[in-house]
């Protein structure tokens, strides 16, 4: 299992988080034991399934080389508003940077291309999960 995505939300996450309160001690900061646990168990199937939707969205960004962080700080603005423990949010930042990293590197391996179409889908689709949220 590849964690150089998950190190990348980690560490978008700490640029993301400086306004915020500092971390919980004790907190799991190690992204392999992150991954450890599903996100649905955390979270429920439905939350996490919105998360990785969103990280696939954004990993199809990064690989038409577009920008994807505006989304994803939104959808951090969207977990911290409902009251998510810094704990869930780092394991949150941690499992989107691994389906990021997932779906890009996958697109990549298959040379996907990028017509306009596909980016007009892909910011339609990442506007529509955010929308989805569950309300605080």
């Amino acid at each position: 299992m590849r964690i150089l995505p998950a190190a990348l939300s980690a560490l978008l996450l700490a640029g993301c988080s400086t306004a915020r309160a500092p971390a919980t001690p004790g907190a799991e900061s190690d992204p392999r034991s992150l991954l450890a646990t599903p996100l649905a168990q955390t979270l429920g199937a439905e939350e996490a399934g919105r998360i990785r939707a969103m990280a696939e969205a954004n990993g199809m960004l990064a690989h038409c080389r577009l920008r994807w962080e505006g989304y994803f700080g939104r959808m951090t603005t969207q977990q911290r508003d409902l009251n998510r423990s810094e704990a869930e949010i780092q394991r949150i930042a941690v499992w989107h940077g691994y389906w990021l990293g997932s779906t890009r590197r996958a697109a990549d391996r298959d040379q996907i291309a990028c017509p306009a179409e596909l980016l007009t889908s892909l910011r339609e689709r990442a506007e529509g999960l955010l929308r989805l949220a569950p309300a605080p």
